[in-house]
């Protein structure tokens, strides 16, 4: 297994990015088929979400933790999921984007640079990612979505 940074506290391994990427995908796809509202919806937001997460987690954020700052990084996942978790929302985008994010975030923020950018990606995607939960939650209380029974 290789190490892809070190920091005073944790070890993130490539094993560690694959199993939080393999964990966002999934709870990005049982979101989108709790909430769809018929399998059509299913069948062209999965593949979405499956591309973005190889992508994102198999190389974006593997590449950017063996960079000696990842704050950058997290800021633009940060900023892209923030822009992206309210007219797209049910791609699953903003929760494959936050999370990385966060975990990049979280990864930089005890660096020598760009701690206080890491921070900061850390702090918008935390919200952007709660946004996301919040519209599932809030559609899903207000029955307005679900494959039909």
């Amino acid at each position: 297994m290789t190490t892809l940074t070190r920091t005073p506290s944790t070890t993130i391994t490539t094993g560690t990015v694959a199993g939080i990427g393999a964990a966002t995908c999934a709870v990005a796809l049982t979101l989108t088929t709790l909430f769809a509202h018929d399998w059509a919806e299913v069948a062209t937001v999965a593949p979405v979400i499956v591309v973005a997460g190889a992508i994102v987690y198999g190389l974006v954020v593997p590449r950017a933790l063996r960079r000696d700052s990842q704050g950058g990084a997290a800021l633009v996942l940060a900023v892209l999921a923030a822009l992206v978790v309210v007219p797209a929302f049910w791609s699953g985008l903003p929760l494959v984007l936050g999370v990385a994010a966060m975990v990049l975030g979280n990864a930089g923020r005890r660096s020598r640079e760009g701690a206080g950018t890491a921070i900061a990606g850390l702090v918008l995607s935390t919200l952007a990612v709660l946004f996301y939960g919040w519209i599932y939650v809030s559609e899903g209380l207000q029955g307005m979505a679900g494959l039909p029974g």
